[in-house]
């Protein structure tokens, strides 16, 4: 078996980057001792939620029901964390958490879901129009399996860590509004 899809590195690209989201958000978490609010919880959610659906379109191709669950991640995460900062826009009512590079990472968490839907929807598009028809370059099986499966196993690893982490804030209680220790 060969895959021959055009987009796997891209896929497998916007994948890995997803990844690198969520886990530098686990390690500001830790890093930083700055606990993540409950919106910040559901922003995770949401990048998982897009990292999957890429995961999904390099294990099994390109599909437009992969792009689909990664649409909704993208959208999901931009309602957690549009409605995140606009809790915070207004004068006066503070912010959460340390800026990085000036803004905020709900802020960041905005632009970044606005980039994954615009993304997304190119690919599809692209899916659509023939324009990801299989190609003439192959992608030897082993690497690509091998590859994907390692992602897969990081992806699992790092929701594991991030249900763990939940759980050690939260207790099996609704987390607090504004963190400020662990429960456990």
């Amino acid at each position: 078996m060969v895959i021959r899809h055009k987009f796997f590195y891209l896929n497998l690209f916007t994948a890995v980057a997803v990844l690198g989201i969520v886990n530098s958000a686990l390690f500001w978490q830790f890093w930083y001792h700055d606990l993540p609010c409950p919106l910040c919880l559901l922003q995770r959610i949401g990048f998982a939620a897009v990292g999957i659906g890429f995961w999904m379109n390099t294990r099994f191709g390109d599909h437009p029901t992969h792009y689909g669950i990664a649409l909704i991640g993208a959208l999901y995460t931009l309602a957690a964390a549009g409605r995140q900062m606009l809790l915070h826009i207004a004068p006066g009512t503070g912010s959460y958490g340390d800026p990085l590079f000036g803004l905020h990472l709900y802020t960041w968490s905005v632009i970044t879901a606005l980039l994954l839907i615009t993304w997304s929807a190119v690919l599809l598009l692209l899916h659509s129009s023939g324009t990801a028809a299989p190609s003439s370059h192959a992608i030897p099986p082993h690497f690509a399996k091998s590859l994907v499966d390692f992602l897969l196993v990081l992806t699992i690893l790092l929701l594991l860590g991030n249900a763990l982490s939940t759980l050690w804030e939260c207790g099996f209680y609704p987390c607090p509004d504004n963190p400020t220790h662990y429960k456990w």
